[in-house]
């Protein structure tokens, strides 16, 4: 009987043993597991900012693109304006290009107000 008893004692040690490498297996791979959740999560998180501040470079270059495209078409609008002028006798050359060079003036300033408007409405 007394044989009996230690292997059943043998036994229960093996049981708590083995109860106790399960659990800490089971805790060191939730803690693997969780804190790779976390990473993950502030990796995202980090991405997300980037994709936004990417988004935001983005939107202001097209907006400063648009200024300046817009003030470039005036310019060609002017000059297309003030040629057909002088060619049909309406205006001098002297007199059209004084006109003309106030005018792009006036266009530039626009430009960069449009421009500066750019950087207000996205904010670096």
């Amino acid at each position: 009987m007394y044989m009996g008893s230690d292997n059943q004692l043998r036994q229960t040690y093996k049981i708590i043993i083995l109860t106790g490498l399960v659990l800490f297996v089971v805790l060191v791979g939730y803690k693997i597991i969780s804190s790779n959740i976390q990473e993950n999560k502030e990796k995202a998180i980090i991405q997300e900012k980037a994709n936004a501040v990417a988004q935001v470079a983005a939107d202001l270059d097209k907006c400063l693109y648009q200024a300046e495209k817009n003030f470039q078409t005036k310019s060609s609008d002017w000059l297309t304006l003030y040629a057909g002028e002088i060619q049909r006798g309406e205006k001098t050359q002297p007199v059209a290009s004084q006109e003309m060079y106030a005018q792009k003036d006036l266009d530039r300033k626009q430009a960069d107000t449009d421009k500066q408007d750019c950087y207000k409405r996205y904010p670096q």
